[in-house]
This record gives structure tokens, sequence and C-alpha cells, in this order.
């Protein structure tokens, strides 16, 4: 093996040998990359869909009703669905009425005219 100015040249390597210089290789991306999927702070708020289901209140098969009817937030990894509780925070809150004072207040910073 030769390596000149990040070019590698493989030459006689085994099986084994191959996969040894992909993993650790693989293993360098995902822990130089911030944004790699083994990271904590990312998978901080996913959670699954029973979670969602109770954090929004809704049974199992309206979320997946939702989610296929492309009106909830959703990520697909494979067959498997994961939420971030943000974007149910926020789905949660464009069904949001506003209160009586809200309306004022809002009412109050438009120009009467």
């Amino acid at each position: 093996m030769q390596n000149t100015n990040n070019i590698l040249v493989l030459t006689s390597l085994s099986i084994p040998e191959l996969r040894n210089i992909f993993r650790a290789e693989i293993e360098s991306y995902f822990h130089n990359n911030p944004i790699a999927v083994n990271n904590p702070n990312l998978n901080e708020g996913v959670i699954q869909v029973d979670e969602a289901a109770k954090y929004i209140g809704l049974s199992i098969p309206s979320v997946y009703r939702l989610v296929n009817e492309k009106k909830l937030p959703v990520i697909k990894t494979g067959k498997k669905l994961l939420f971030i509780k943000k974007d149910l925070t926020a789905w949660l809150m464009t069904g949001r009425k506003l209160t009586i004072a809200e309306i004022e207040r809002e009412n109050q910073k438009e120009p009467a005219g």
C-alpha cells in the first residue's frame, strides 16, 4: 500500500485488510462529522411512533394516517418512522386558537382605519 498526495494505491491486500481500511475510514468520518447520525445531540428529542402518539394525544393509527396524508412531520428510515419532538410541538401549535387577550393585543397593534 502506498499513500502519495491523498491517493491510496492498493496492492495485494486481503479482504480482511480492505475491511479494516474501510472500517477505519468510516469510523473516522462519523467521529469527525458533527452532523453524523450517531451524534447524540442530533438524537435528542427523537421519538418513535408510540411515543409520538402519546405526545400529541392521538392514537397510533391516527399518527400513521396523518403521516400517510403528509400532514405530520416525520423522518422515515427504511420502514421505521421517527419524530422530532420540537417538530411535533410546532405542528400542534398550528392548531392553537388565540385567547381573547391575544386577539385584543393584536387588534391594538393594527392602526385603526
